[in-house]
């Protein structure tokens, strides 16, 4: 009984011993977080929509989802064509 204990522990304690969902799930996770824009770059952006619309009232939410959208797709390598396609259906 005792080795069925210590070998429970040993293998939750095994990354190898990760189900492959839940290491797909982390990998997932890390791989986005790795590609998410940070909070000044989509500031940045953010703005840069916002006064090449003529500075809209009312728009900070839709300028910063859209900035982030952005930013994301350049991360992915999405072409700056496809990318004016993406937003103009939005």
């Amino acid at each position: 009984m005792r080795n069925a204990v210590s070998n429970r522990t040993t293998s939750s304690s095994n990354p190898a011993a990760i189900p492959s969902t839940a290491a797909a799930a982390v990998a997932a996770a890390a791989a986005s977080a790795a590609t998410r824009p940070s909070h000044e770059a989509i500031a940045k952006r953010a703005y840069e929509i916002w006064a090449g619309n003529g500075y809209p009232a009312n728009t900070d939410t839709q300028n910063w989802l859209e900035a982030e959208r952005q930013l994301v797709a350049e991360s992915q390598g999405m072409a700056p064509a496809a990318r004016r396609r993406a937003s103009s259906t939005h």
